[in-house]
């Protein structure tokens, strides 16, 4: 694989469908995908939008989709996803791409607002 593509992820609550999909259609176009976390340890999916649950009526619209929670399960097998790097040693390192997945439970404020990545991207 030639190119890489950082993918920061907050350590839970991120939206399977944006980071499950995306990384299922990369890694078939033979792109490497690197994770990381603010502090190198495996991250995972905000489980509302992977079960539903607390959803009520609006479960069925607003829940990920099967395809999305497949690929989520897969992409736990993954050994860049299981063995993220840290957000500040992805600063030393060069990537073609970033994909910024977002979110919706409060786990994922710490990573829109990381000081790391928002340094990474001003000095490029």
């Amino acid at each position: 694989m030639n190119k890489k593509i950082l993918t920061p992820i907050p350590l839970y609550g991120f939206d399977p469908s944006e980071v499950a999909i995306p990384w299922i259609q990369i890694m078939k176009n033979n792109i490497e995908v690197v994770f990381a976390t603010l502090s190198d340890k495996k991250a995972t999916a905000d489980n509302i939008m992977l079960t539903g649950k607390k959803l009520g009526f609006w479960k069925f619209i607003l829940q990920a989709r099967k395809d999305a929670v497949d690929a989520y399960y897969e992409l736990e097998k993954n050994e860049s996803f299981c063995n993220p790097i840290k957000y500040v040693d992805a600063q030393e390192l060069n990537f073609d791409a970033v994909l910024l997945p977002g979110g919706h439970d409060k786990g994922v404020k710490g990573y829109l607002e990381s000081k790391v990545l928002i340094l990474k991207q001003k000095n490029q």
